[in-house]
C-alpha cells in the first residue's frame, strides 16, 4: 500500500521504498598502496599525495586524509612539507576550534587508556 508523499515536489508515488538515487565517492587507498609498497606505489609523488589528501578533505574525509598524509611522511614523501601543519589544519577543521594533531592524539590515547 503506497504511503503519502510529503514532498510534492520529488518525483515519486510515495515517501518510504527503495532508494533509486545515491551518490558515491571512489577513491585510490593511497596510504595502503604506500604503506603496502604495492605495484602501484611508482606512481605517488607529494603533489598527488596532496591532491587525494585534500579531495578526501573537501568530502568530510578528513581522518583518511590524515592517515594519508602521516603514511606518506614516514615513508619519507613530504619532505619539503610541515606535516605537522597540515595535520593541524585537517584535526581543527574537524572541531571548528584551533587544535594541533598532537593534542587530539594524546586527548585520544588518554580516553583509550580509560576504557572510553
Amino acid at each position: 500500500m503506497p504511503v503519502p508523499k510529503f514532498f510534492p515536489e520529488v518525483r515519486s508515488s510515495s515517501e518510504l521504498g527503495q532508494i533509486v538515487w545515491g551518490q558515491a565517492l571512489y577513491s585510490r587507498d593511497g596510504a595502503s598502496e604506500i604503506q603496502g609498497a604495492t605495484i602501484l606505489e611508482d606512481g605517488w609523488n607529494d603533489v598527488r599525495i596532496l591532491k587525494l589528501a585534500s579531495l578526501m578533505e573537501l568530502f568530510c574525509l578528513s581522518d583518511c586524509s590524515l592517515e594519508l598524509i602521516e603514511i606518506t611522511a614516514q615513508k619519507g614523501y613530504l619532505q619539503s612539507f610541515d606535516v605537522e601543519y597540515l595535520m593541524d589544519l585537517l584535526i581543527s577543521g574537524v572541531f571548528k576550534k584551533p587544535t594541533s594533531h598532537r593534542k587530539y592524539r594524546d586527548n585520544f590515547e588518554k580516553l583509550h587508556e580509560v576504557g572510553v
